[in-house]
């Protein structure tokens, strides 16, 4: 007998792309045999509120890293399977878990491949899948979001240099593991897959699998110098930097002021702290390296 599934759909997801591949995503679904659920929340307590209240075996997430982090929080440590039809704009979770650059038809198909579990990052209450950012990238991308003009990711780079006049270093003291450090920063990112904003490889050695959370800083830098440093992550290539600091742990508190944004959404306010669980999701169609 085939079960049912959930459809959690962000009808504005990728200027709208989730709502116009509905019909061709359920298509699919019913080609297998399954029977659908659409569910649209619009919050977090409301996908947690719909996710509970449904039968489906598998949520399947139709949009991008913001509707999975709604998803995340609803079924991490449950037992449940989630899946992904990636059809953001940044879609970093997707690139991570090596699931991005399917059609709509290999990507549903994936959805439906015997999960696997991946690590998640938990502070206080709360989940993260890929990476939660202070700082400068975290105004950027607070711009972004808000932005209804340009479509896409060359959003980020209008946004980018939209909050270049504000850029100011805050002071943040860590304790990383059994180490604490102070040092005043542009950007700091907790990371458990190595993307953000749209693709930029910001902790290339980051992997979901590996019980171990990645932390990139970057210390007090020029305008100019940012910029530079910036198209350096697009690749992973920042890392070697002087102004750059590299960490890997089990759990980091970050003491400064300031709000966090994790996985594109608004997060929590800090002072935080973060650790690693691992194997805390399972999800479907994921191929890691």
């Amino acid at each position: 007998m085939k079960s049912v599934i959930a459809l959690l759909l962000n009808s504005s997801a990728g200027s709208g792309r989730a709502s116009k591949h509905l019909e061709q995503i359920m298509n699919r679904f019913d080609f297998h045999g399954h029977s659908i659920e659409v569910l649209s929340p619009n919050s977090l307590q409301e996908t947690k509120r719909v996710v509970s209240e449904s039968n489906a075996e598998r949520i399947i997430v139709v949009g991008g890293d913001g509707s999975l982090h709604y998803a995340v929080n609803a079924t991490a440590e449950t037992g449940r399977t989630l899946g992904l039809i990636p059809l953001g704009t940044g879609n970093d979770a997707a690139k991570a878990l090596n699931i991005s650059n399917q059609n709509i038809e290999e990507s549903v198909d994936r959805c439906l491949e015997d999960p696997i579990a991946i690590d998640l990052i938990k502070s206080g209450s709360q989940y993260f899948m890929t990476s939660c950012i202070a700082g400068f990238p975290a105004q950027v991308n607070s711009r972004a979001n808000s932005m209804q003009f340009p479509k896409g990711k060359s959003r980020y780079t209008i946004a980018t240099l939209a909050e270049l006049k504000k850029l100011e270093p805050s002071r943040y003291k860590l304790a990383i593991d059994n180490t604490e450090i102070e040092i005043d920063a542009m950007a700091l990112t907790v990371a458990n897959t190595p993307y953000f904003g749209g693709g930029m490889k910001i902790c290339p050695e980051a992997n979901p699998s590996d019980g171990i959370l990645d932390i990139c800083v970057l210390g007090e830098v020029s305008r100019a110098r940012l910029l530079y440093l910036f198209g350096k992550i697009r690749k992973g290539k920042h890392v070697d930097a002087a102004e750059v600091s590299m960490f890997r742990a089990r759990s980091v508190t970050i003491e400064a002021l300031g709000e966090l944004r994790a996985d594109g959404e608004p997060f929590r306010s800090l002072p935080a702290s973060m650790e690693v669980v691992s194997d805390a999701l399972l999800i479907a169609g994921a191929r890691l390296t």
